[in-house]
């Protein structure tokens, strides 16, 4: 079914104002049927008494989607959402990558972590989406190097001798991380 609900119209991701904007509305009710009308200033394809009931906008989907995403894509994104949500509708902007990084509220939650990569430097990776008070902060490492661990997992895990890990590494079967270093 994609972004549509069986019992829900309309419910779904529709075009905003800007290249590739998009924002997501899931209307689960009558009255929030009726909210968005108004929101939308009572456009005529919406003001069908046959509409009022969501049976009927479920049979209309593809009518509605088609009408609705065309005021939509007027709208900025995220200021359309924030009207919505205040109707008591649930919207959200649907954001790229850069909107996210970018985002206050997820920059307010604490989201984001930093991260030193050994050869990359410092990068922001988003971090633990639920969050509960009993939950310890966590330790966030950077991500293993190509074949950081290499040796303990023949060796730890898997029980290879040091002779044999060395001699894998001598015909380059394997590869051993050493840290980079500058020459002096």
């Amino acid at each position: 079914m994609g972004n549509t609900h069986a019992e829900h119209a309309p419910y779904g991701c529709y075009p905003a104002a800007g290249e590739d904007q998009w924002i997501a509305i899931c209307v689960t009710s009558d009255a929030q049927w009726a909210s968005l009308r108004r929101l939308m200033g009572g456009p005529d394809w919406a003001m069908s008494a046959e509409l009022d009931r969501g049976a009927s906008r479920v049979r209309r989907r593809a009518e509605l989607d088609d009408a609705l995403g065309g005021w939509t894509s007027a709208q900025e994104p995220r200021e359309l959402a924030a009207r919505l949500q205040a109707q008591g509708i649930a919207a959200g902007a649907v954001l790229n990558n850069r909107q996210l990084l970018d985002d206050p509220h997820l920059g307010e939650r604490g989201f984001f972590v930093e991260i030193d990569e050994p050869d990359l430097g410092v990068k922001r990776y988003p971090g633990q989406a639920i969050r509960m008070s009993a939950d310890p902060a966590r330790d966030w490492t950077p991500s293993p190097v190509l074949g950081e661990h290499t040796r303990e997992v023949l060796g730890d895990l898997l029980g290879f001798a040091d002779d044999y890990i060395e001699g894998l590494e001598a015909r380059e079967a394997i590869g051993i991380w050493r840290e980079l270093t500058t020459p002096t």
